[in-house]
């Protein structure tokens, strides 16, 4: 029986792109009331803070999802093949993702998407 080759994962980088889209003042308005101006703004500024949130949350994952495919390998037991450190490697970058999707939900549960932070408008 032919020998397995034996992997190492030597590096890995992981590139994140984060894209908040935002809501936009309607440009129609010429003459907008002070007041209503005022409340957008600050619904804005809060709701860009929490969506920023959002992507620290990812930003960390990333950097967990690094972290834990570069020990894919180090197992207690015989180094894996190939096949077996692919697997255990996106086996652990999903269980990273999953939680990602757990500390969002969780986030947005916590802060009912931004209101109790401000982003409420008007």
């Amino acid at each position: 029986m032919p020998r397995q080759k034996k992997c190492k994962i030597t590096d890995v980088q992981i590139e994140a792109t984060i894209e908040y889209t935002m809501p936009d003042w309607p440009q129609s308005t010429d003459h907008p009331d002070q007041q209503l101006a005022a409340k957008w703004n600050h619904y804005h500024t809060r709701l860009l803070a929490h969506e920023r949130r959002h992507g620290a949350l990812v930003k960390a994952a990333t950097l967990e999802v690094e972290r834990k495919i570069l020990s894919a390998d180090d197992t207690s037991h015989a180094p894996p093949n190939c096949r077996q450190l692919k697997r255990i490697a996106n086996e652990r970058a999903q269980s990273v993702i999953k939680k990602l999707e757990r500390q969002h939900q969780e986030f947005d549960k916590i802060t009912d998407h931004g209101k109790n932070n401000g982003a409420t408008f008007p």
